[in-house]
């Protein structure tokens, strides 16, 4: 049973980050050009790259203003481990490069024939950092100095504009060119250096006393109706050390921006391949790591194996710092299934990973700890597998086996100080065992260190536990403790006393562990969960105080803590995962800080790092269409399917300060995170998505089938440039019968330096106010509006970038000018009192007013003067009759009346006489036989009925007379008869003899007739004559007899009709002959007879008949 665990175990790691996993794309409108990231080379400018304003120790701090501490020539500086950065005044640039040789070199940037003056170079986006400056003397004391991440320079040329941006550890120049301004007009002239030029990666070269300064790749891009455009762009360099842009294709009716940032490519073959590390070496290249099964993987001459092995390969893979070059591609595999589960660089950058194989011929190097694949050949059992390539990745430096008879993973793995490899994973069998054990044979939950040439195993050892457990993640802290988190069912995991919590809480609960440096012992050991699932994601260390943890939950009582960003699980009755993140202290007995993150549907936490401002960072995905995301993040839209998300939270979780999805219409997974010495975020993972959003990479099409690996880079702020919308404070929108005079409030825009106020009294046009620049302000008072106006308020924030024209406006009405109107009716004859007088005709009467607001107020009488109504009828009818009046009906003369009152109250009365006049009615019987006629009142009856015969009075009245008619039958009686010839029929006391038809009329006893009718046939006999003759001897057959002799015989028979039917027949008998003769004849002759040729003695017989 336990192998079998072990076995899903196995399974369930190759595909965690391949399940079914738990999709739009829209930026704003304007182009951006950046290009300013400074890097500082050696004599060999293809090999040393570092960054100059980029440190690895020390962040770049904010433009500090000029109070007096610097010369007054300077505006304002900033400052980093190796260059000092001043902007003068005059707009003019100072460099004060430091090179490690301790030389410093200067170098001043200008900007020639510009528009600039003193006053238009100021500080914008203030920053948090206050200075304070102490010189010799009383009066260089400089307390309190503001800074600010932007120096705006204001319009340096006709529609263009430029700032300098601190953004994390970057320094970005950035120009704005607006509609139909003419960027051939930029001109930098930079002065002191020695040479100028553009290498092959599209960055500015420039050369001073042997050294090489680089400036970043220039990117230009607009945006055109809420979507980005990129536009083609590089440098173009003039004599006299003087550069410009020479720009590609694009639209001069938009805002046009020159910057750098964000990229990402698609990377991968036909088939399935998947990133699952990222990686940034030391001079900005970026390593991605994975597995593939395309056999057309895009590896690169002079690779370490450029043919694919077969089944699932590894892959590393080197792009340059833009993801723009894949400078190296390698597989690296075996015959059978190869997998990469974790990839770290060393302090040389050398390529080291670790995973699992079922390949026999998986590479090992010479001196290797162990070169023999292990498995004992079974289906599916693998070994782990430990690695390293050269930071070119040409070569294969140290690779090793590690395991027993049957399965092995390697999941994690880190360095501690001394550089070997602490390594984490699962061992069916078990693995050597080196120094103290905690458990006798090491195997099951394996953890062990090797030394970086992967030769000899340093220390080994195990936990074992009863159900399943699995570790996720490990880190090695600067202290040289180790620390191994995962995810555990087993209530009996050893935990240490004085932990967050030693008591398994749920189904699932996550485990943390503290080892030493020899792994020899168990420092502490806590469990971490609620009351059903959890899985970590990533674990890594900040310094020596605390460990930081990502994974997920769906556990509506997993531990956070007070003041956390989010405390409560999103959807807990679909028991949909969120993801999570803890901060604990070394000795896993506090919860420094724990939030949720997510929205209703799944999300699932991938790795996380902490930036220099000790923000902590967080990759994964999610299936939540309601995942926290901002107004202005670089994707603020769900695209279907999984998203990736990166999110971004202050230092103690309280707050969660960017975030952003990421991805196409299909499903996009991330796992891994990590950044470059300018805090600029890069990614890696999984997409099936045709749409994802490529940017200025290697490769910027989907490879398809499987699905592609993916890299993306970010900015640290994951925003769009666009500043957000703001809310409308007051007056509330839609609301109505306000005061003339209205101060209108907002709240601050996400990402606004200032905001463009406009009013106007139609949706189409702001006739009051249109475009008034209010700076920082977020309020505005309209004063003497008129009555009764639908006021239109609109709110655009901007920032350096442009405008966000896509804000909403909304309305609201003044108070209305007050009308009343009055509809009064009354009877003829009376009177109305209103507004202090009486009424009495018809009519409009008016009176006005001015009510507090000084509008009019209107008050209207409408008067209608109703009559009273008398109506007279008189109506004749007939008797019998009825007439409807006044909803009754009247059968009976007389005079009849009614009092109503009109629907105005006022008197109605109706008057009716009603004549009745008489009808007439006459009726008689009479009778007469059938086929008779009778006349009628003018009528000729031939049948019998009821008949009526109306007339009219001259009152017009009825005068009717009724005739019921009776109608006597008459008979007729038919015989139809036949007599023989000769014979008599006798009918109605007569003898008839001759055919015809015969007629006998007889009276009934009412006088009708009665008729008899005879039709008589006469039917013939018959009589038959024949002659036969026979030959004598033979016998005729007649009539049933046979007969032999000459005679006449007679037959009698009786026809169908009862008469005689006779036959007669005259037989004649003839007479019969016969001839005989004898003959002879010779032997040998023929004798002639009655046609026939004889030759033999005998008897001839030949027939004729007679005549």
């Amino acid at each position: 049973m336990y192998l079998v665990y072990r076995r899903l175990l196995f399974v369930f790691l190759m595909v965690i980050k391949k399940i079914t996993m738990i999709k739009s794309f829209t930026l704003s409108a304007i182009v951006v050009l950046s290009f300013f990231s400074l890097v500082l080379l050696g004599n060999n400018p293809d090999r040393i790259k570092n960054n100059l304003i980029n440190s690895n120790s020390t962040i770049v701090l904010p433009w500090i203003k000029n109070a007096g501490q610097y010369d007054s020539k300077v505006a304002f500086a900033t400052k980093t481990r190796v260059a000092d950065i001043a902007i003068l005044n005059n707009g003019d640039i100072n460099y004060f490069v430091n090179a490690d040789s301790g030389e410093r070199f200067h170098f001043t940037e200008t900007i020639l024939n510009k528009k600039l003056n003193n006053t238009q170079v100021t500080g914008k986006n203030i920053s948090q950092t206050k200075f304070n400056f102490l010189k010799q003397g009383k009066e260089g004391r400089f307390a309190g100095i503001s800074s600010f991440n932007t120096v705006n320079f204001g319009e340096i040329y006709d529609g263009l504009f430029m700032n300098i941006n601190i953004n994390g550890n970057n320094i970005e120049k950035v120009i704005k060119i607006e509609p139909n301004a003419d960027p051939a007009l930029i001109q930098f002239k930079l002065n002191g250096i020695d040479d100028l030029c553009e290498n092959g990666e599209g960055e500015l070269l420039l050369e001073i006393n042997n050294r090489i300064i680089s400036f970043t790749k220039p990117v230009a891009w607009q945006m055109i109706e809420g979507k980005k455009v990129n536009v083609a762009v590089k440098y173009n360099i003039k004599d006299d050390f003087v550069y410009g842009f020479e720009l590609g294709d694009y639209d001069p009716q938009y805002t046009l921006f020159i910057d750098p940032l964000l990229s990402s490519t698609f990377i991968g073959g036909s088939q399935f391949d998947f990133a699952e590390k990222v990686l940034v070496g030391k001079k900005g290249q970026v390593y991605v790591g994975g597995i593939t099964s395309s056999i057309d993987f895009p590896v690169t001459n002079g690779a370490y194996d450029e043919t694919y092995n077969d089944s699932t390969d590894i892959f590393i893979a080197m792009y340059n710092s833009g993801l723009s070059v894949l400078e190296t591609c390698t597989y690296i595999g075996g015959s059978d299934v190869d997998i990469l589960k974790d990839m770290k660089l060393d302090t040389a950058d050398n390529v080291y990973f670790v995973g699992r194989t079922e390949s026999k011929d998986y590479p090992t190097t010479t001196n290797a700890f162990d070169t023999i694949f292990n498995g004992l050949g079974l289906i599916s059992y693998g070994d782990m597998i430990i690695s390293c390539l050269d930071r070119k990745l040409n070569e294969l430096k140290y690779s090793t086996f590690v395991g027993g008879d049957y399965d092995d993973i390697a999941i994690a793995f880190d360095f501690d100080m001394e550089n070997n490899l602490v390594v984490t994973g699962i061992s069916d069998n078990g693995i050597p065992s080196v120094g103290p054990q905690l458990y006798p044979g090491t195997k099951e939950f394996v953890f062990f260190k090797m030394n970086d040439s992967l030769s000899n195993l340093l220390a080994s050892n195990s936990i074992q536990t009863d159900s399943l457990t699995i570790p996720i993640d490990i880190v090695s802290a600067d202290n040289h403790t180790v620390f191994i988190t995962g995810t555990t069912t087993d209530p009996s995991f050893p935990v240490t006393l004085g932990v967050f919590s030693d008591t398994l809480e749920g189904r699932s609960d996550i485990f943390i562990i503290r080892l030493p440096a020899d792994l020899s012992s168990i420092e502490a050991s806590t469990f971490l969960g609620g009351k059903k699932d959890e899985i970590p994601g990533s674990i890594i260390t900040n310094d020596l105080t605390y460990i930081y943890l990502s994974g997920s939950t769906n556990s509506p009582r997993f531990p956070t803590t007070l003041n956390a960003y989010d405390t409560i699980l999103a959807n807990p009755i679909m028991s949909n995962e969120d993801a999570f993140l803890c901060i604990m202290d070394f000795d896993l007995s506090h919860l420094e800080a724990s939030t949720f993150l997510g929205g209703n549907n799944i999300d699932i936490a991938g790795e996380l790092i902490v930036d220099t401002s000790k923000n902590v960072i967080l990759s994964g995905f999610t299936y939540s269409s309601d995942f926290p995301v901002f107004c202005n993040s670089y994707d603020d839209s769900y695209n279907g399917g999984a998203d990736v998300f990166l999110a971004k939270f202050s230092p103690k979780l309280e707050n969660l300060l960017n975030s952003t999805y990421f991805g196409g219409y299909d499903n996009d997974f991330c796992y891994s995170i990590t950044k470059d010495t300018s805090e600029n975020i890069y990614t890696a993972g999984f997409t099936n998505s045709i749409d994802f959003p490529v940017y200025l990479g290697y490769d910027s099409y989907y490879n398809g089938d499987g699905g592609d690996g993916f890299v993306l880079k970010m900015t640290p702020d994951f925003e769009k440039p666009y500043p957000c919308c703001s809310d409308i404070l007051a007056p509330a929108a839609y609301s109505t019968d306000l005061p003339l005079d209205i101060k209108v409030v907002w709240g601050e825009a996400r990402g606004a330096t200032g905001y463009y106020f406009s009013a106007g009294t139609s949706s189409d046009t702001f006739d009051i106010v249109s475009h008034l620049d209010m700076r920082d302000t977020t309020s505005y008072i309209l004063h003497n509006l008129s009555c009764g106006d639908t006021i239109f308020i609109q709110i655009n924030p901007y920032n350096d970038y442009g405008i966000n024209k896509n804000c909403e406006k909304i309305w609201f009405k003044t108070h209305e000018p007050f009308s009343q109107v009055n509809n009064v009716s009354i009877c003829e004859g009376d009177s109305v009192e209103w507004q202090g007088s009486y009424y009495t005709d018809s009519g409009v009467y008016i009176e006005n007013y001015t009510d507090i607001y000084g509008c009019d107020s209107t008050y209207t009488l409408v008067l209608d003067v109703n009559p009273n109504y008398y109506e007279y009828e008189e109506q004749e009818i007939c008797e019998g009759d009825s007439y409807f009046w006044q909803g009754e009906y009247y059968t009976n003369a007389g005079n009849y009346t009614k009092n109503y009152s009109t629907v105005d109250g006022c008197d109605s009365i109706f008057e009716l006489d009603l004549i009745v006049f008489p009808s007439y009615l006459f009726s008689e019987n009479m009778s007469m036989c059938k086929g008779d006629t009778i006349e009628w009142q003018d009528y000729v009856l031939t049948s019998g009925g009821t008949y009526y015969a109306e007339y009219e009075t001259i009152n017009g009245c009825d005068s009717s007379y009724i005739l019921t008619l009776n109608l006597l039958p008459t008979y007729e009686f038919y015989d139809t008869a036949s007599v023989c010839e000769g014979d008599y029929f006798d009918w109605q006391g007569q003898s008839y003899a001759f055919p015809g038809n015969y007629q006998k009329t007889y009276g009934t006893i009412e006088g009708c007739d009665s008729i008899y009718y005879l039709n008589l046939n006469l039917s013939a006999n018959y009589h038959f004559e024949e002659d036969a003759m026979m030959c004598s001897g033979d016998t005729f057959s007649w009539q049933g007899m046979l007969l032999d002799s000459t005679g006449t015989y007679y037959m009698e028979y009786t026809s169908i009709d009862g008469c005689d039917s006779t036959y007669q027949l005259d037989l004649t008998v003839l007479p019969a002959y016969h001839f005989e003769e004898d003959a002879m004849m010779c032997s040998g002759d023929t004798f002639s007879w009655q046609g026939m040729l004889l030759d033999s003695t005998g008897t001839y017989y030949m027939e004729y008949t007679s005549i």
